[in-house]
């Protein structure tokens, strides 16, 4: 019978990436995983454009 367990993860390694973050991860009872984390790219919010006509 397998009993089932809340995996507890360690990292064993993690490494950027032109994706984001790879890590190399593994829980006590033998189970390995690897997880990337994405890369946040911020956008940078532009003015609205100025210079146009008011309905008058």
């Amino acid at each position: 019978m397998v009993t089932r367990h809340e995996h507890l993860w360690s990292t064993d390694s993690d490494h950027p990436t032109s994706e984001g973050v790879v890590s190399y991860q593994r829980c006590g009872c033998g189970e390995r995983r690897v997880t990337l984390t994405p890369s946040v790219r911020l956008v940078q919010a532009r003015p609205a454009p100025s210079g146009g006509r008011s309905a008058g």
